[in-house]
């Protein structure tokens, strides 16, 4: 069987050959460089992790303005605005934003089975097991990190989905460990949405779950989001190989 690739920025490890490994997936409209500040984090934690940064396939796909009104997901407004010196072939995607839920959880269903297979391998070649994964999404990347974690055979030491929403549980076959973290001053979804689309979805499914809260967090990771989420994978990752 042929390895499935991704294009990768890789981070570590700080501290003897790797022992954990933690894939971080970026956000819409952006790529793989920035998840940077999320790696250094998380090494600074778990200095033996090897951190991937998988790049997304396909190039940003933005709806025409007429048409974003009535899509499931709107884009975020860092997409519509991309950061100065981000050119439009550096603005990728996981999957395309469309009118159709059960379209977007087909394709999302798609590429985790791609994203596992690529997991799946760099596991084996460095020779650790499921429990010493740790998958971790932003936004867009959020939700993907959370379909390839809750769709493969064996759960995972945990995942932590930053600022996004759940499409469907329906395909889900592992309950590995979850942390929902988002920000108080998210302009690209409301309270309302974190509560219903993310909050509740994971309740019903998920058996370890926690949900925190940063006070005056837009849609990005900062610091304080970073460390959460860094102390969360060192604790899940820390048990007995």
């Amino acid at each position: 069987m042929l390895k499935e690739e991704f294009e990768f920025i890789a981070h570590g490890p700080l501290q003897g050959p790797a022992q954990k490994l933690v894939v971080l997936l970026h956000g819409y409209g952006v790529n793989a460089g920035y998840m940077d500040k999320v790696a250094q984090a998380v090494l600074e934690r778990i200095p033996e992790a090897l951190v991937l940064c998988p790049q997304a396939p396909g190039l940003m796909d933005l709806p025409p303005e007429d048409q974003r009104d009535d899509l499931t997901v709107a884009p975020p407004e860092e997409a519509r605005n991309p950061p100065e010196g981000l050119n439009p072939e550096q603005q990728r995607e996981w999957f395309e934003i469309t009118h159709s839920l059960e379209g977007m959880n087909e394709a999302l269903l798609a590429l985790a089975e791609r994203l596992n297979c690529f997991i799946d391998d760099k596991r084996d070649d460095l020779g650790i097991e499921d429990r010493d994964i740790a998958l971790m999404g932003f936004s867009q990347g959020g939700t993907v990190a959370l379909y390839t974690a809750c769709t493969r055979q064996e759960a995972v030491g945990c995942a932590v989905a930053h600022s996004t929403i759940v499409m469907d549980t329906k395909g889900f076959t592992a309950q590995p460990p979850v942390l929902f973290i988002y920000g108080n001053e998210d302009k690209s979804f409301s309270m309302k949405d974190f509560e219903d689309k993310a909050v509740k979805p994971l309740q019903s499914y998920v058996t370890d779950l926690q949900v925190r809260e940063v006070k005056g967090l837009g849609h990005r990771t900062n610091t304080k989001s970073r460390a959460i989420t860094a102390d969360y994978i060192a604790n899940k990752l820390s048990g007995p190989r």
